[in-house]
């Protein structure tokens, strides 16, 4: 006879949770994000653990969001190579479409093709060569204007989104009737079982006052 495996841990159960939530993302590349069981930490004071997960998603779901955008966004250097790689392109492009710039069999192609989709080939012709002037003025600038600019600072990536989600939640507690002290320590505790990388309850109250300013309830 078959031995029924015992229930599992509730460690072992918020893990798995846990993960598969944070597998789960759209199309956008947002996470949609389940909170971790939270039962345990906030029925002690009161709290509706089911009313903070539906809160808390969202918002999860949106700091994990923009974490991603930017781990992904381009560097000040990969941005002045993209600028410098479209001018070249454009600069080189320009001239061709000047007139008699091409072969005559080629430019005649071009003419028929044009034909065929309705098109009046030398009108097309001259406006696009105009605009690429116009495009290399406008791209030769920003490349300067890229070149002039300050190097960025290194350093740590900007922890604003970070800060308002545990602004958020601090907030919440506080609202709900928690005093600051254990609202700090309880949004240390859900972010670490979020996932989230926290700078603890000392860190939390700097963060807060911070981000939300002298009126902050942090």
């Amino acid at each position: 006879m078959k031995k029924e495996a015992g229930p599992k841990s509730p460690a072992v159960a918020r893990s798995k949770a846990s993960s598969a939530a944070q597998r789960k993302s759209d199309a956008t590349g947002y996470w949609h994000t389940d909170p971790p069981e939270l039962e345990d930490l906030l029925k002690p004071h009161g709290l509706d653990a089911t009313n903070f997960g539906t809160w808390l998603g969202p918002k999860l779901s949106h700091y994990r969001g923009m974490a991603a955008a930017q781990v992904a966004a381009p560097t000040a250097g990969e941005e002045l190579k993209a600028l410098q790689h479209l001018l070249v392109n454009v600069t080189a492009a320009a001239p061709v479409l000047r007139p008699g710039a091409l072969p005559g069999l080629t430019d005649e192609a071009l003419y028929l093709q044009a034909i065929k989709a309705g098109v009046d080939w030398f009108e097309l012709r001259g406006r696009v060569a105009q605009d690429l002037l116009i495009l290399q003025v406008i791209l030769s600038r920003a490349v300067s204007a890229r070149e002039a600019a300050p190097a960025a600072k290194v350093g740590p990536k900007s922890r604003a989104s970070r800060d308002r989600l545990l602004t958020d939640i601090v907030g919440w507690l506080r609202n709900s009737g928690v005093k600051a002290e254990v609202a700090r320590r309880m949004t240390d505790e859900i972010l670490v079982r979020c996932r989230v990388n926290v700078p603890g309850a000392d860190g939390i109250k700097k963060a807060v006052r911070r981000f939300g300013g002298k009126n902050s309830l942090g």
